[in-house]
């Protein structure tokens, strides 16, 4: 059935270990953040300003940070500043969020000194692949959903060529 297709692109994992923190100044933009990552089971803070997002960084550590570019007061860019400038969260990635998803935007974002870049409204399948990548891996638990067949790797060739399981290497033998 199709009934399913708004959930079935979400990767089944959870991280309950994990701390993230979002900084948006829109209420409702902390609560669809805080829905969509209520499956993972990871610890949600929220800051509606720059500077309620630098006094939490002060106190609590976290493993990813959502940031907010457009805010009144300081934006994210500048909040991004300080917190390098500070050493508030070393080594720990910054993700901007905005809706200005325009070509072009991610490279000045990451010029920025920003990690990684999400779009709003949030994408749940996007979402996950910034948690997923950005998150340590030590703190993310793979979920197996009942009924569900276990992922394995389609082993059947394809039009005739070597399984995947040695197609895989084929680039390491290039080298």
């Amino acid at each position: 059935g199709n009934l399913q297709s708004n959930t079935v692109h979400r990767s089944a994992f959870e991280a309950p270990e994990a701390k993230v923190l979002v900084v948006d100044d829109y209420r409702m933009n902390l609560k669809v953040a805080r829905h969509l990552m209520k499956q993972t089971k990871i610890q949600v803070f929220e800051a509606q300003s720059g500077e309620e997002c630098l006094d939490l960084l002060k106190k609590e550590a976290f493993h990813l940070v959502f940031l907010d570019h457009m805010m009144p007061g300081m934006d994210g860019i500048e909040t991004l500043h300080v917190i390098k400038e500070k050493k508030l969260c070393e080594g720990v990635p910054v993700v901007a969020l905005t809706a200005n998803a325009i070509k072009g935007n991610r490279e000045k974002y990451l010029q920025e000194g920003f990690d990684d870049f999400l779009s709003k409204p949030i994408l749940p399948e996007k979402l996950d692949e910034i948690l997923l990548k950005h998150l340590p891996e030590t703190l993310i638990f793979s979920v197996q959903k009942e009924k569900e067949k276990p992922i394995k790797a389609v082993t059947e060739p394809d039009e005739g060529k070597s399984s995947v399981g040695e197609k895989d290497f084929s680039w390491l033998r290039k080298q």
